[in-house]
């Protein structure tokens, strides 16, 4: 996947980050944070004043030092030692405490938005239509919910930092200017200095994190497809290769991982260096070569050493940033894709079954050629129809026709009369239990297997559902522990067993007659049961499904329609 926005790892960026979920919530904590760099600026600033005191007048007097002494008088406290360090002691407790209370709050917000992230991302998902799902490996969404949204958080908190960091050096900035437009210029020049020497680190975070978050989500993707399909992989020795990718995944994911390492150690380090050689260069020009006065070269220092740190640290906090953007970008761009993929339904008709449902001249395909070609089929309410046919015939299609998974290219699906669009498709389907090819157990109790944390199914439904055939395919395992799939094994269910539980049921689509016949899976018997009267039953042909269906619909080649009728 291509970057879903360019690389913008700067206080612009910043800004946009942190306007994307609400800056006007944000303007608090950006207050605190002002406030933080105002403290630090009036500690910074009592040492002026201090200083002319232990020279005794000798250094020069600055519009800081009469800015100190003016506030001083405005409380009626005298510019003496004494006050000037209470005063820094006060200044610094106080930016210390309340820079406590934003960092507490800065992590919170950025919980606060990763969570909201996955929120976001999980109602999507639910609200996608399902052919968006059929394209879409699923370990992106997997990488999206778990690891990249940290990674989004973590944004958010270094985007505040950055314009925390770019608050105060506007600050010093300001310091700077107090001291005469000569010393401002050398002390802004320094920190111009520093943070263009710097700005390649932040380039480089930003590609490693960008390889970073590619490495880790194909990963996670290709992780996912192979533990899907391991067990045939395993039994051929075909697992190998695969496992090999995923090793170079590991690789990749190592060498972007080390860039990192080294683009924040550079980081931390990096800027003492520079520092201290722009302060040793500055100094030496200074008295050596345009003959300052030392008061002077020690004031411009101290501006300059100050208003560097502080560039460092915004230079620091773009690096920062720039190891989580990309991530941050391509997350939301997943997001918005999923909720581009969201299922229009405007039906709002409350559905019925009283009739039965209808198939009129549907055709559909997947964009390979005709599954269904003008097929018509009636099921109706209160009896068994069983779809036979070989593979790829179609019988599949028919049920996701009938779920609203799909809508056909031409014809009409209907319901007592009603077309499925005009219906509450939400409601329609809360109506349907749905037995799938594939085996469905979650990694639950057999309580949350069979109600499917719906909170309205109690301890009678439940209960219901094990005396169907739940508990003997489990091996007795108690009803809120565990599942081990291991304990799993087949129970012969007798026809007349099964037929009599399909007519107890309401709306059932069986998509897997052999295991309902032979395996008694746990998934069936919860559907069989929990269900809410036009029960469908389609796979390849079974051997005996006379025994068991009111209607049969055959199809295949040239005999898509033909329907028998068996009582």
């Amino acid at each position: 996947m291509t970057d879903p926005t360019p690389h913008i790892s700067t206080l612009a960026g910043a800004v946009r980050i942190v306007r994307m979920h609400g800056f006007a919530r944000q303007v608090p904590l950006i207050l605190a944070m002002m406030v933080t760099g105002f403290l630090e600026g009036v500690s910074v600033a009592s040492i002026f004043p201090l200083l002319s005191i232990v020279t005794k007048g000798q250094a020069a007097s600055t519009g800081i030092n009469q800015a100190i002494e003016q506030a001083l008088a405005f409380f009626h406290l005298p510019a003496e030692v004494p006050v000037l360090c209470l005063l820094m002691v006060v200044t610094i407790w106080l930016k210390a405490a309340i820079s406590l209370v934003v960092a507490r709050a800065l992590g919170r917000t950025g919980a606060t938005i990763g969570q909201g992230i996955r929120q976001r991302l999980l109602q999507a998902l639910v609200d996608a239509k399902w052919s968006y799902f059929t394209i879409q490996p699923v370990g992106r969404f997997v990488a999206a919910a778990t690891t990249e949204a940290n990674w989004a958080s973590t944004a958010f908190r270094n985007a505040l930092q950055v314009i925390e960091q770019s608050m105060r050096t506007a600050i010093f900035c300001g310091l700077a200017l107090f001291m005469g437009w000569e010393m401002a210029l050398v002390a802004i020049s320094m920190g111009v200095l520093m943070g263009l020497s710097l700005r390649t680190l932040t380039r480089a975070a930003h590609l490693a994190g960008r390889e970073r978050q590619r490495a880790m989500r194909g990963l996670v993707v290709e992780l996912n497809d192979v533990l899907a399909g391991f067990k045939p992989l395993k039994a051929m020795h075909r697992h190998t290769g695969l496992i090999g990718e995923l090793i170079k995944d590991t690789r990749r994911l190592r060498k972007a991982i080390n860039a990192l390492v080294t683009t924040e150690t550079l980081s931390l380090g990096l800027p003492d260096l520079i520092q201290t050689y722009l302060l040793a260069a500055g100094a030496f020009l200074a008295a050596s070569v345009l003959g300052s006065p030392i008061d002077q070269v020690i004031v411009a220092g101290l501006i300059s050493f100050q208003l560097m740190g502080t560039i460092a640290r915004v230079r620091r906090a773009l690096t920062q940033l720039a190891q989580s953007d990309a991530t941050y970008w391509t997350l939301l761009n997943t997001v918005s894709d999923v909720e581009k993929a969201g299922e229009r339904f405007e039906g709002t008709r409350a559905p019925t079954l009283d009739v039965g449902c209808e198939l009129r001249n549907v055709s559909f395909s997947y964009g390979r050629g005709p599954v269904l070609s003008d097929v018509s089929l009636q099921i109706p309410a209160g009896r068994i129809t069983t779809l036979v046919g070989e593979s790829g015939s179609g019988k599949t299609t028919i049920a996701d026709l009938l779920l609203g998974l799909y809508g056909p290219d031409n014809g009409t699906v209907t319901v007592d009369g009603v077309e499925l669009r005009d219906l509450d498709i939400a409601q329609w389907r809360s109506m349907i239990g749905y037995v799938a090819q594939e085996i469905i157990l979650f990694n639950d109790t057999i309580r949350q297997n069979v109600s499917l944390g719906d909170q309205e199914i109690g301890e009678d439904r439940v209960r219901a559902a094990l005396e169907a055939g739940v508990e003997p395919v489990v091996c007795g395992t108690r009803w809120d522990s565990l599942i081990d799939p291991r304990c799993i094994r087949a129970s012969i269910v007798p026809n007349a067993v099964v037929a009599d539980l399909y007519r107890r049921a309401g709306v059932v689509l069986n998509d897997h007659w052999p295991d309902m016949q032979r395996a008694g899976i746990l998934s069936n018997r919860v559907f069989d049961v929990l269900a809410c009267a036009a029960p469908l039953v389609s796979d390849e042909i079974p051997d005996h499904p006379d025994g068991f269906s009111d209607f049969i619909a055959e199809f295949g080649p040239g005999r898509q329609s033909v329907r028998r009728s068996i009582r």
